[in-house]
């Protein structure tokens, strides 16, 4: 039923344990596992920054990105469970989780809600649930 699960990660530490968790789930329903950092465009201020230091910006972003889902990737792979990353820059960060999860065809989207930010569990976790179809599990 759960062949192909999506991860998002943000490369927090409530993100690895819950990458630890959903790689074990993963590996007991030998699915494919997708992981997806998201990151929002970069500011006017930054814009300006990067035209003056050369993409500077950019590619710190970029490289956090990188981070992320390779950390996420390792904790896979540690499973035995085989893995594909993606990056998306959008500002809307649950709509960009609901539109991945349907390009990739999943059945299931694993994030971590920050449960000590009641914020971010409200704004991201919430609007994902409520925008797709996709049955989502939020770890704390």
């Amino acid at each position: 039923m759960f062949e192909n699960v999506l991860l998002v990660t943000d490369g927090s530490p409530g993100a690895a344990r819950c990458a630890e968790q959903c790689a074990q789930l993963a590996a007991t329903l030998r699915c494919h596992l997708q992981i997806l950092h998201v990151t929002a465009p970069l500011p006017a201020v930054q814009l300006a920054a990067d035209l003056i230091e050369g993409g500077e910006v950019e590619r710190r972003a970029s490289e956090r990105a990188a981070e992320c889902l390779d950390s996420a990737a390792r904790i896979a792979a540690g499973h035995g469970v085989r893995v594909s990353t993606h990056h998306v820059v959008d500002a809307r960060s649950a709509i960009a989780i609901v539109e991945e999860a349907r390009r990739y065809g999943c059945h299931l989207i694993v994030m971590h809600g920050h449960a000590g930010e009641a914020r971010s569990l409200r704004n991201v976790a919430r609007d994902v649930i409520l925008e797709g179809d996709t049955p989502v599990m939020v770890f704390p």
